[in-house]
C-alpha cells in the first residue's frame, strides 16, 4: 500500500486475493491509512496547492482543478473547480455552513436539546466548542471528514448542552446516540491534520 499524492491510497495484491483479502488487509492496516490520509488533509495549508493536489470533502479525496468561472464540485469526476487557489478557503466555508446546520438541526431535535445558536469556527485547535450560554461553534474543516465522524462531534458539542465536562455523565450522554464514539474519537484523532491546521 502507498499514498500516492495525486491518486490517492493506491494497494497493489497479488493476483490470488478476493477482495474480502483486500478488506482484510485494509482493516489490519487502518491506522496506517489514516495517518496517511491526515498527511494529504494536512496538505490544505493553502500554500503550495496546485492543480493536481488532493483535498478532502466528506470524507472523499478530490483533485483541485483549475477553471473558469465559480467554485464547483464536480462529483462524477472527483475534482473541485476552483478559479484560483484562494478560493478553495472560502468555498469550504460556504458548503459547510449549510451541511453543518443540518447536522445540528437534526441531532438538536433527536436529543431534545436547543441551542442558541450556531456559528462557524476557522479555529485550528479544536473541531468544536459550546459555550455555557449555548453558543456551538464547528469548525469548517469538519466538511472534510467523513459524515459519522463530523456526526460524532455535533453530538459531542450538543451534550455539552446538558453536561459541560467530559465526566462518566457527559460520555454516557454521547453513547446514547453514537454507541460506537470510543472508534470515531480514535479516527478523529487519527485525521486531525498535523502541519499546525489542528
Amino acid at each position: 500500500m502507498r499514498m500516492d499524492p495525486q491518486k490517492g491510497l493506491i494497494v497493489t495484491v497479488p493476483y490470488r486475493f478476493t477482495l474480502l483479502d483486500v478488506d482484510q488487509v485494509l482493516e489490519k492496516n487502518a491506522e496506517w491509512v489514516l495517518k496517511k490520509m491526515a498527511e494529504v488533509v494536512a496538505v490544505i495549508s493553502y500554500q503550495g496547492i496546485q492543480e493536481g493536489s488532493l483535498v478532502f470533502y466528506l470524507g472523499r479525496e478530490y483533485r483541485i482543478e483549475f477553471s473558469e468561472g465559480d467554485c464547483r464540485l464536480d462529483v462524477d469526476r472527483g475534482v473541485i473547480c476552483l478559479s484560483r487557489v484562494s478560493d478553495l478557503t472560502p468555498w469550504y466555508k460556504r458548503v459547510s455552513t449549510d451541511i453543518l446546520l443540518d447536522r445540528l438541526e437534526t441531532f438538536s431535535r433527536k436529543l431534545g436539546l436547543h441551542y442558541k445558536t450556531f456559528r462557524l469556527s476557522s479555529a485550528k485547535s479544536r473541531w468544536g466548542s459550546c459555550s455555557r450560554d449555548g453558543v456551538i461553534r464547528l469548525s469548517w474543516r469538519l466538511v472534510m471528514l467523513p459524515i459519522e465522524l463530523m456526526d460524532y462531534v455535533v453530538v459531542h458539542e450538543l451534550c455539552h448542552l446538558v453536561h459541560f465536562d467530559h465526566s462518566p455523565a457527559f460520555w454516557r450522554q454521547v453513547e446514547k446516540t453514537i454507541p460506537h464514539h470510543k472508534d470515531l474519537r480514535r479516527n478523529l484523532k487519527a485525521l486531525s491534520p498535523k502541519c499546525g491546521v489542528f
